[in-house]
Formats: C-alpha cells, structure tokens, sequence
C-alpha cells in the first residue's frame, strides 16, 4: 500500500527532528576543549602578585588549595557560561570589579608609595555618582551597614577604580603574569555564583539521613576517658632540653603498674600527670569522638571497653596510660541530624562537580586531580 505524500512528509521532519534532538545531546555531553594551565605560566600569575600574597604560596598546603580552586573554576565558570551567567548583569559588574582589583594590585606592586588623595576620590565620584550604590546593588549582602562601612566602602572603591585605569594606561594588563590573573581569576566569580545555584538545588531527605546514621554507627560513637599524660616535650618553664624519653617510658611504668594493681586511677593522674588541663580532675577529659584525638590516641581509645586500662601509648606529646570510663552511642539529635545533612549535602555537591569535570577538562598543574567521586 502505498502511503500518502502527507505521511511521508511527517515521517521526513519526525526523522530530522530526532536526529537534531540526538546531535544537540551529543553537543551538550561531548567534552569540551581541553584548558591547561601549565607550571610556567602558573609561576608568571604567582610572581605578578603582591608580596604578601606571593609569600602565601609558599606554603605548599596553600598552593595547592589556591591552584585547586582555580582549576575547579575553570570547570564550573565553563559551565556557568554554557548556562547563559555572563549575561546576568551582577555576574559582569563583579567579574570586571575582580579585573580591577587585580590592576590596582599591579599597580601598587610597581608603585608602592602610591596614595589618592580625597580630591581625587572626590573628582572620581563626581564622574560616577552611584558608583557606592551600584556596588551594593549587585552585592546585597553587604546593604544595611552603617555609615563608617559606607565610607570604607567608598574609599576602597574609588581608589580600586583610579589605580585600575592607571594601570590599564601604562599597559600593565599586558604584563604576561598580570594578563593570565585577568583571563583567569575572575572565573572564581562564576564559580561561586554557580556553586550557591547548586546548594539551592541539593538537599538531603530524612530517609538518607537515617540511612546514613544506622551505617556509621561506630562513626558516632564517644569515649569518656580519664589519662594521665608523661610528657616528652620540653618544658614551659625555659629549658629547652627535652626530658630523657626511656625515662620518662620507665617513670610512666611504674605508674601503670600501680594502676592495674587497683590503685585509684584519678588520684594517680592528679599526682603525676604532665596535663594541666586535666589533672586537677582526676584526668578526666570527658567524653571524645574520632577525630579528635591524634591517631594513636584514638586508635586505643576506641578499643578499649568501660573500665579497661590500655598500655603506654606513645605520641607526638609523650606517653598515655589511657582508662575509659564509658562509651555510648551518639543519639540522633537535631544537632547531629544537622551534621550528617551538611556532610550528605557536600558529598552530593562534590559529584555534581566530578560529573561535570568529566566534560570540561582543565587542568592545572600543581592542583589536586579530579577523581572518581564517591558513590
């Protein structure tokens, strides 16, 4: 039977709508190209920075916490973009406000001695009259200060804005380490904006919270312990000699020995006891959770049953008897509920942001990978 020149028609543009439909899909999920920040031009941003901020970067923890942000901010502000932020007009207002901050610190940086003087704030803001209002407009949460913040305010604002044209007049923007700031940092706008976007669209129901508190059960348990400490450390009192470290593991012993005899525990820590903190109650330090203890601590603590007396414990601060006195379940409270929803609420947050590294890859050299998130 043959089939009418109607039918065929819509058969034609069902067909090509699908495969538009599948090629707009196959667009939205391929990868994107790939973004490399390498060592060299990471060292070029890092050197072009004032002095404090540079020396910060010496630290290696905070290098690579900093070169992590950046590099999440080039995947989420990559996002952002396809999501249509740039044309939000609070976005552009602070995204060029990050650019102008970065100038004037060029410029501070090549001219320290520099100052503006109230004639030339006055004369800027004669020029741009809402300039103060317009920054509150866009960062609300900053609205309803009173009057001397508005006067900082407008101090910081102006001088940002006159050394920022400056710099721009005497082509620091071109500077390489200064040019890469300005292509770059400002992602961090978007990235923010982008990640409170997904807070607002992350949330964590009662059945998960319960779900997670009945599997991690050991997670939320507490010790009540009682400790007598013999410190290996050098005394408070100016000798920085440290005591004799088999000395001080015979002395603590000794004490040991008297407590497993039956001698009462807390008349021995306030004897002997090297820990201020505790040892005028009997060494009592209450009930502790993981975590909170160094790991050898912990590690006995948390074996330990209700009136059992551990071993020596050896730690960065010197040698433990340990007792505990009690251990319980935390119950779940509005305050633990709390805790667990923030900690659910992160772990989704971090695999909405895995998943959407795996379409933007950036990579910056010196940062901490993007790996496989947690299911």
């Amino acid at each position: 039977m043959k089939l009418s020149r109607r039918v065929i028609i819509s058969v034609i543009v069902m067909a090509l709508l699908v495969a538009g439909a599948l090629f707009a899909q196959y667009r939205a999920m391929s990868p994107h190209p790939p973004i490399h920040i390498t060592a060299e031009q990471v060292e070029l941003m890092i050197n072009a920075m004032p002095e404090r901020q540079r020396a910060a970067y010496a630290d290696p923890d905070f290098r690579r916490q900093r070169l992590t942000q950046l590099q999440e901010a080039l995947i989420l502000g990559a996002e952002a973009r396809r999501l249509g932020y740039t044309s939000r007009p609070e976005i552009v207002y602070n995204m060029n406000l990050q650019r102008d901050l970065l100038l004037a610190a060029a410029y501070r940086k090549k001219h320290p001695e520099v100052s503006i003087s109230d004639e030339e704030l006055d004369a800027y803001f004669g020029e741009h009259p809402r300039a103060v209002d317009e920054f509150l407009r866009f960062n609300p949460r900053f609205a309803g200060r009173g009057g001397s913040f508005r006067q900082r305010l407008r101090r910081q604002l102006g001088e940002t804005r006159i050394l920022a044209a400056r710099a721009r007049q005497e082509g620091l923007d071109r500077d390489p380490g200064v040019a890469l700031q300005l292509r770059y940092f400002p992602q961090d706008i978007l990235r923010e904006a982008f990640i409170r976007e997904l807070q607002k669209h992350t949330w964590v129901s009662e059945a998960e919270i319960n779900t997670f508190y009945r599997r991690h059960l050991e997670e939320f348990t507490e010790v009540h312990v009682r400790h007598i400490l013999f410190s290996t450390r050098p005394s408070q009192d100016g000798h920085a000699t440290p005591p004799d470290r088999e000395a001080v593991r015979r002395r603590a012993l000794e004490v040991l020995h008297r407590a497993r005899a039956g001698e009462d525990f807390a008349a021995l820590a306030r004897q002997y006891s090297d820990d201020a903190g505790t040892r005028e109650q009997g060494g009592d330090v209450g009930y502790l959770k993981h975590e909170q203890m160094t790991p050898q601590y912990e590690e006995v603590a948390f074996k330990l049953k209700p009136g059992e007396i551990s071993d020596l414990v050896e730690t960065p601060f010197g040698f433990y008897i340990i007792k505990v006195e009690d251990r319980r379940t935390m119950p779940l409270d509005r305050s633990l509920r709390g805790v667990i929803e923030n900690r659910l609420r992160q772990r989704k947050l971090r695999r909405l942001i895995c998943d959407i590294a795996r379409r933007y890859p950036a990579v910056v050299d010196g940062a901490r990978r993007m790996t496989e998130c947690e299911r």
